[in-house]
């Protein structure tokens, strides 16, 4: 699994920790905790913020938790300079322990995570006839436990839709109702893939 944010790729040449296990339903929160969260994990909240936590090895010895947590402040700095308060990201928590760096940054939406990182991911809150050309033809219906055709999410009222090309636990604030390419882990998590685009409907 390589999933790696741009602060993280930029200070450390890691290989991104693997074999760690899905967070279970009982400790589902709509807010992520560095303490908890065992996997790379993406927090899409109702209002549209982003939370991420970044997992990863760090086994440099030169470099301290202070000095990793002082060099993305810089960069996060440097970015949110040309922004307005509401638009800035924020490194949320950090820590680096027993050869793990972890991180959780919160944007303020899915524009800034992809302007940030270079990730391709998008969210709609209002999908359009337009939008479906970003979608796959066809999306797994959950309730049907059947494949459908992606128009019929037009037929829905208040869906909401989320592409993400990276690796994670992607949780949402509602029961995912269609998805393709992942591998649904509860009523409101999924297992994004590492290969193509997971598309999440909600």
């Amino acid at each position: 699994m390589k999933k790696i944010t741009t602060v993280m790729l930029l200070i450390l040449s890691v290989v991104t920790l693997s074999g760690c296990k899905s967070q279970n339903k009982e400790k589902l929160k709509l807010e992520l905790n560095i303490a908890d969260v065992k996997e790379c994990t993406m927090l899409v909240k109702e209002d549209g913020v982003i939370q991420v936590a970044d997992i990863e090895e760090f086994n440099e010895s030169y470099l301290e938790e202070a000095g990793l947590r002082e060099f993305i402040e810089g960069e996060l700095e440097a970015y949110n300079e040309t922004k307005e308060e509401e638009e800035a990201i924020i490194l949320d928590s950090m820590e680096v322990k027993d050869g793990v760096a972890k991180a959780i940054l919160n944007y303020p939406d899915m524009d800034a995570y992809t302007m940030f990182t270079g990730a391709e991911a998008s969210y709609y809150t209002e999908l359009t006839e337009d939008d479906l050309a970003s979608l796959p033809k066809e999306l797994y219906d959950v309730e049907l436990d059947e494949n459908v055709p992606v128009d019929e999410l037009l037929q829905e009222e208040d869906l909401q839709v989320i592409r993400v090309s990276d690796e994670y636990d992607l949780i949402v604030g509602n029961k995912i109702k269609y998805y393709s390419n992942g591998a649904l882990v509860n009523d409101t998590t999924i297992k994004t893939s590492k290969d193509g685009v997971t598309i999440v409907a909600y």
